[in-house]
């Protein structure tokens, strides 16, 4: 009895994660491109994770970058670092941030300042 309440307690405290997330984090979840279908695919987890994909020329994607992101604001910030190679022996692989401000976030769309800087989703 004492091992499925705690079973049962542990599920509810898991559960609400996705709950904790603002409106506007709910809608830049998801997978996203450039209008067009040209440049990287990005990838924003639920769990603040996020991807940035590149095409290869085999046609499948290429994983460029892994970091994480938030929201401050209407700006979407990450920090992330470059996985596409190895790092060399002795190099430490560095960690880079950015900054996208969102002037709308809609479902299928994240507006920004330019048509080129907005992307739409895919998933």
């Amino acid at each position: 009895m004492l091992r499925r309440f705690a079973f049962t307690i542990a599920l509810l405290l898991a559960l609400p994660a996705c709950d904790r997330l603002s409106s506007n984090e709910r809608k830049v979840v998801g997978t996203w491109e450039a209008p067009g279908g040209f440049g990287p695919r990005r990838i924003f987890r639920p769990d603040h994770t996020s991807t940035t994909l590149f095409p290869g020329k085999d046609g499948k994607w290429t994983i460029m970058s892994e970091g994480t992101w938030r929201l401050d604001g209407n700006d979407i910030v990450e920090d992330f670092r470059f996985t596409y190679r190895a790092p060399d022996p002795g190099e430490t692989q560095k960690t880079f941030g950015g900054r996208t401000p969102v002037v709308e976030f809609q479902q299928d769309k994240l507006v920004m300042e330019t048509l080129e800087q907005s992307l739409s989703r895919v998933k």
